[in-house]
């Protein structure tokens, strides 16, 4: 995971040195976001959104700049933190058919990303000091942590069994990866941003994944962010 960091973060380095003709510039971004499943299938229970949070910088490269008007490419690199709260009321027995779940209780699922946006963005300048803009583009994450917590149940292992309290909802059928299109609006001001944005993932979150409602399960995530361009 550092290494990656490093990569990029060499990389936003040298653009932003060797381009100041192709105006390159850094934003780092921090904010809160609530992300939550959406089910193709419905059968039973329920979930509730997770509410967390995000942070990451991006690089900024103008391409195109007219009076009032510019476009650039805005490649990045995020912690992403989202999930989900799970209740139902017969997930436990996906574990262990032969041991019954303690019903109906709630388990929170945090799923916890490296994610790299590349965003085409359209702004609009008001004025030297402030400007608006939308931007849409995909994005791809790697699942580095998470954890399935809030349990309380026995599973087979072996001759015997083990007491279980927390899962690696990574080892337990959710799949590391995601991928999806992302589409926001925003502001600046002096420099300091306030961004809005959707996330809309068309990856599977796992066939297998315990806690999950169906087998077609993909996520959406919304998010406010303040940011600083240097």
């Amino acid at each position: 995971m550092k290494k990656i960091f490093l990569l990029l973060g060499a990389v936003l380095l040298a653009l932003t040195a060797s381009g100041q003709h192709r105006k390159v510039s850094l934003i780092t971004t921090a904010g809160y976001q609530v992300s939550t499943p959406l089910d193709q299938k419905e059968d039973y229970g329920y979930y509730r959104p997770m509410h967390r949070f995000r942070a990451g910088v991006d690089a900024d490269l103008i391409l195109m700049d007219r009076v009032g008007v510019y476009f650039s490419l805005k490649p990045g690199l995020y912690y992403s933190a989202e999930g989900l709260t799970a209740s139902n009321e017969g997930m436990l027995y996906a574990i262990d058919p032969d041991t019954p779940g303690p019903g109906l209780e709630l388990y929170p699922v945090e799923l916890n990303y490296l994610e790299v946006p590349v965003l085409a963005q359209l702004g609009f300048r008001v004025n030297p000091a402030f400007s608006c803009y939308i931007n849409v583009g995909p994005y791809l994450a790697y699942g580095v942590s998470g954890k399935i917590s809030n349990l309380n149940f026995y599973r087979i292992k072996g001759e015997g069994s083990e007491h279980v309290t927390e899962l690696d909802p990574f080892k337990a059928g959710y799949n590391r990866f995601d991928w999806g299109f992302q589409g926001g609006f925003g502001v600046e001001y002096m420099r300091v941003q306030l961004g809005f944005g959707v996330q809309v993932g068309l990856q599977n979150m796992g066939e297998s994944a315990d806690y999950l409602r169906s087998e077609k399960t993909t996520t959406q995530t919304m998010f406010v962010t303040l940011g600083y361009r240097f």
